[in-house]
Order: C-alpha cells, then sequence, then structure tokens
C-alpha cells in the first residue's frame, strides 16, 4: 500500500479519509531527488518512495488539472507537479534548545577536559626533563 515517506505523515492510499489528497513519486533527477529527501528528511527511502500532496504549495502544481477541478468539480487526471517543485510543508516539531543548566555542564566538562591536557603536558614535560 502506498504512503507518504515524509517523517512523520501517516498518510496512505488505504486511509481514503481526504480524496484531495493525492501522491506524487520521487523525481528521477538526482539533485531534484536529494532536495525532496533532505526537506522530507527521509531516512530509509522505500522502493517507490511517494510524498502526499499536503506537503506542496497550491503554486507547485500545474495549473490546467486545478482549473478543471475548480470548474468542473472533479478531475480526471492526478494533479501534476511542476518540474521544479520542492516540498516545503511540514510540521516537524522544533529543535528544543538545550537547557541552561546542560549547556553549563558541558562548558565545566570541556574544561575539565582543558585542565586534564595541561596537567598531562606538565607530567610530560617533568619526565622528559627528567631523563635529560
Amino acid at each position: 500500500m502506498p504512503k507518504c515517506s515524509s517523517f512523520g505523515c501517516n498518510y496512505t492510499t488505504k486511509s481514503k479519509n481526504n480524496p484531495n489528497v493525492s501522491l506524487h513519486n520521487f523525481s528521477k533527477d538526482e539533485e531534484l531527488r536529494q532536495r525532496w529527501i533532505n526537506a522530507a528528511r527521509c531516512i530509509r527511502l522505500s522502493k517507490d518512495p511517494r510524498l502526499c500532496s499536503q506537503h506542496f504549495l497550491p503554486d507547485d502544481f500545474e495549473i490546467s488539472v486545478l482549473l478543471q477541478k475548480k470548474l468542473l468539480g472533479h478531475s480526471r487526471w492526478k494533479r501534476k507537479l511542476k518540474d521544479n517543485a520542492v516540498p516545503t510543508i511540514f510540521a516537524f516539531t522544533p529543535v528544543k534548545k538545550p537547557r541552561s543548566q546542560s549547556e553549563q555542564r558541558a562548558q565545566r566538562r570541556q574544561g575539565q577536559q582543558v585542565n586534564i591536557s595541561k596537567f598531562l603536558k606538565l607530567q610530560l614535560l617533568c619526565v622528559h626533563s627528567f631523563f635529560l
């Protein structure tokens, strides 16, 4: 059963709850395909990856099919994306900023590592001077 490859999107053709949503194959053009993968945050792609129309702006679709759907109330053809369309609409959760305590702890650890490396250099100098 075809489904949307976008991270966090659960749309499948099995769920017929929204007839206005369509699935679109990834581009064969490697550059455009990579842009889709990056935008959708795809980790693993299926054999036939697709993205649903919910991830595209209305301007990303060919006008003729959209116009036909508006005028006639239906469309016999699947909505077609423009050749350069890249998905831009996603509901990713924003990356949380680390808490200030976590940042302070990380800075202290980093400072401790610097102090340890200075200590080891001093020991090395002492040992080296002992043997000279």
